[in-house]
């Protein structure tokens, strides 16, 4: 078990899954954009991060669309250790995010939530 002892699986609770949860993060979030998608964070009173996915038919069809999903969903899991506090992020993926691995788009979140912590730091 990792994550608080909460096991490693995104579990419902760890997903974004309601309107009103993504048009809060729209609405007060803020925007970093990346080479493959624009992270939207919003500071949250939760003890664990949630993830949120928006992934139009811009990205291509559902073939791809469902790969970049599966992609940033698992870099999400796998980097959330990071994310100390409670934070609601929707990641919006670019068209260019199909053509990239699994690594460029795991090390683009990364870099994209420090990124964050620096702007919070700074304010």
């Amino acid at each position: 078990m990792t994550h608080e002892g909460r096991g490693e699986r995104l579990r419902p609770e760890d997903r974004l899954r309601k309107k009103v949860e993504f048009d809060n993060a729209y609405a007060t979030g803020q925007r970093i954009p990346s080479r493959y998608f624009t992270l939207i964070v919003r500071p949250t009173n939760l003890e664990h991060p949630r993830l949120g996915l928006t992934i139009s038919r811009a990205v291509g069809p559902s073939v791809k669309r469902n790969a970049v999903r599966r992609r940033l969903r698992e870099a999400f899991r796998r980097n959330r250790d990071v994310m100390t506090q409670g934070l609601d992020i929707v990641i919006q993926a670019r068209p260019g995010a199909p053509s990239a691995t699994y690594a460029e788009l795991a090390a683009d979140l990364r870099r994209a939530i420090e990124r964050y912590g620096e702007r919070r730091r700074r304010s």
